[in-house]
């Protein structure tokens, strides 16, 4: 789920994540039934302000929205992120960013939106990132998703 989780209505910014490996306090796979490896979010998330950094509208329409944020959320050590990295049982924070969890790995934005994509967001018309892109599938059991113990912080 990639859901706006956040925003600041007098800057006209949303945020939320873009990806997320974690679910239901697991590692899980998402709505459609995939699973991506931190491994690969995060290489998703530089690819992606290395290139183009532009902003669709229902993957269709480009627009004038700015991303003015962009960052993959920390783990707990070197450690833990060295093992997420190899797809191995790791540990993972999990805060509250908005009204939803952010977790270790996932890739989160802010974007500026223009006056007419801010009215879209309020009316509740634009609700959700989603990254587009394209990939392959390769069966999975999910006993081999890597055990996940996530450590709950509280962010003031």
């Amino acid at each position: 789920r990639a859901v706006v989780t956040k925003s600041d209505k007098k800057k006209q910014i949303v945020y939320g994540c873009v990806m997320d490996s974690y679910r239901d306090g697991r590692a899980s796979p998402d709505a459609h039934d995939d699973w991506i490896s931190p491994s690969d979010i995060e290489r998703t998330a530089h690819e992606y302000m290395e290139t183009d950094r532009a902003i669709f509208v229902q993957h269709a329409r480009r627009s004038d929205a700015v991303l003015v944020e962009s960052w993959v959320e920390p783990y707990p050590s070197e450690s833990d992120y060295a093992l997420a990295m190899e797809g191995k049982d790791h540990r993972a924070f999990r805060k509250m960013m908005g009204d939803d969890h952010v977790h270790s790995g996932s890739w989160c934005i802010g974007v500026r939106l223009n006056d007419e994509l801010w009215a879209a967001f309020e009316r509740g018309d634009i609700n959700a990132f989603s990254p587009g892109g394209f990939g392959y599938r390769e069966a999975m059991d999910p006993g081999e998703l890597p055990v996940v113990k996530f450590v709950d912080i509280d962010v003031v």
